[in-house]
């Protein structure tokens, strides 16, 4: 009703030029309208852009949200219903990466997998005591089941997976909300899980350079790509997605800076010094192709060089780890560090993550401590 009312007003005072896409109109501000008739009403839409393309490509959204939810406005709406709203309207949000995409609609998986009945639930149906039953089960004996790619069952109730469960149902509440069909969100009283604090158990330098060697031994024919790949996730910080997109043009040997390409945060995409370490590699690694990396993963070699070696099993991202707390424990202060991850939050992440070190660097530290 309110953006009835609000679209209504807006007629009133600004002038529409027609384009030659129909249901689309641009506003004389440049910014670009839908305006879609279905059942013998006009539905208007800001598409919040002045880009003919995008706005092209968003008005297709619109136009199969609009007839795929007006047909059953005010009558029953299954969770699924609502849930297929919710899912275009997070495809059609430009300000989403796209892992950010994947990781806001993972949770349908999940929640069709331990509340199968809920997506044929009549979402007026659905109460807040059905929600906190279902994190109840899910939080003190979730179901097991057998990942992608996975030899063993886990139970997956993990405080990441039960919070983005959380946020997922409330966010397609709200959405029932809008539509006029509940009054309140029955999700809201869901309590977040608390993080279980994940103690770093990384390897020592030394340790790390054994793990290295092993992999550069092994008879893989890849052993001297993937031991490169391994020593560039520890010597700085990217993600593995990150190194693979990295080309020999963003190294500028001139200035002795690298452009890391990311995509998580504003601030995932960064220039940055490459520490000693990384510079060594860059100089050993030969230039043939392209890309700096040749491989985008070494999670079997890994695997097995750490039981070689006698450490716990590495992934990537515990390499990550390693640089941030090795960064650290060099001296370096976190502001710094959480740019170079490319943090966008100044350090609080840094701070939270890597506040305990390994308990080599924390003797050595209190041995330092004089009253």
């Amino acid at each position: 009703m309110e953006n009835r009312v609000f679209y209504t007003n807006l007629l009133h005072f600004m002038k529409f030029r027609a384009t030659p896409v129909p249901n689309l109109l641009r506003g004389e501000n440049g910014t670009y309208y839908a305006r879609i008739k279905h059942l013998g009403r006009q539905h208007w839409k800001s598409l919040k852009t002045e880009t003919l393309t995008v706005a092209r490509q968003r008005l297709r959204v619109q136009e199969d949200l609009v007839r795929k939810r007006k047909v059953t406005k005010g009558l029953a709406m299954t969770f699924g219903q609502v849930g297929d709203i919710y899912a275009g309207q997070v495809a059609a949000d430009s300000r989403l990466a796209g892992s950010s995409k994947e990781f806001r609609l993972r949770p349908q998986t999940t929640l069709q997998r331990t509340w199968p009945l809920l997506w044929e639930t009549d979402v007026r149906r659905i109460s807040t005591e059905d929600c906190l039953n279902w994190q109840n089960r899910f939080e003190s004996k979730g179901p097991k089941y057998t990942p992608k790619n996975a030899k063993t069952p886990v139970r997956g109730n993990s405080s990441t997976v039960v919070n983005s469960c959380i946020a997922y149902l409330r966010r397609v509440f709200d959405i029932a909300i809008k539509e006029g069909l509940i009054g309140e969100n029955p999700a809201r009283p869901m309590q977040r899980k608390k993080p279980e604090k994940k103690l770093l158990e990384l390897p020592s330098g030394p340790k790390f350079r054994e793990i290295v060697a092993e992999v550069r031994k092994s008879h893989s024919r890849w052993r001297d790509d993937t031991a490169n790949f391994i020593e560039g996730l520890a010597y700085s910080g990217m993600r593995k997605e990150e190194a693979a997109r990295m080309t020999w043009a963003d190294i500028d040997y001139d200035r002795k800076l690298m452009v890391i390409h990311g995509s998580k945060t504003d601030a995932a995409t960064r220039i940055v010094p490459p520490i000693p370490a990384m510079w060594d590699l860059l100089s050993r690694i030969k230039k043939d192709g392209p890309v700096v990396f040749k491989v985008n993963s070494a999670l079997t070699s890994l695997a097995k060089a750490c039981q070689i070696v006698g450490v716990k099993k590495l992934n990537h991202h515990d390499l990550r780890h390693l640089f941030a707390t090795t960064v650290i424990e060099s001296g370096v202060d976190i502001p710094t560090l959480s740019r170079w991850l490319g943090h966008a939050d100044g350090g609080a992440l840094a701070m939270k993550t890597y506040g305990e070190f390994r308990p080599g660097h924390s003797v050595e530290a209190a041995a330092k401590v004089k009253f």
